[in-house]
């Protein structure tokens, strides 16, 4: 196993941030997640002596980011997380069929409708199955995360009448010489069939 000892001489403090160097031993370590210890003791002055090492503490380092835990609102497809610690941001990916959309955000949350009518504009049916998940982005010294686990949920693309038919809105424009354009669709149910 690796090891390596840094000391470090503080004066006039009783607390010190050891960011840098624990960075700096897991770089030289090639290991992305190290196993650190760390004790202090206090160097005497004039007549008396240092004392001895406090215990040991110990602690895990990694450079790697852990994925957000992240969980999607019943209403207004809003899309949150818990923060991360040593992220810079973070990027969203949205999964409908063969295709994404990637939403980057310094946020804790993303607001996913509108990247949904993007990804479904030309979906013909009435409900779309789709997938949401979320990495965080590594600050400098650290690594992304892997994305979260998949949330599958389901968007309501048209609404469903009683019947089971498709309720569609349909709407026109003037066109430049002031003429109404009208978009008819013509469809049949299972009820017509019958």
């Amino acid at each position: 196993p690796y090891r390596r000892q840094r000391q470090m001489c503080i004066r006039d403090r009783t607390s010190v941030d050891l960011t840098k160097e624990i960075q700096a031993m897991a770089s030289e370590s090639g290991e992305k997640t190290v196993t650190l210890q760390v004790c202090v003791k206090a160097v005497g002055t004039g007549r008396y002596q240092d004392s001895d090492y406090s215990g040991k503490t110990e602690f895990i380092y990694s450079s790697v980011l852990s994925a957000p835990v992240a969980e999607l609102s019943e209403k207004g497809y809003l899309y949150s997380w818990k923060e991360v610690k040593n992220a810079s941001s973070y990027l969203v990916k949205l999964d409908f069929e063969e295709e994404s959309r990637e939403i980057s955000t310094a946020q804790t949350n993303a607001e996913l409708l509108e990247d949904i009518k993007v990804l479904t504009a030309s979906y013909l049916g009435a409900k779309a199955t789709m997938q949401v998940c979320v990495k965080a982005i590594g600050a400098e010294g650290y690594e992304d995360s892997e994305y979260c686990e998949k949330t599958e949920f389901i968007y309501q693309v048209y609404n469903e009448d009683s019947s089971g038919e498709l309720g569609l809105k349909v709407t026109y424009s003037e066109n430049e010489a002031g003429e109404e354009m009208y978009c008819c669709l013509l469809y049949t149910s299972d009820a017509a069939d019958d």
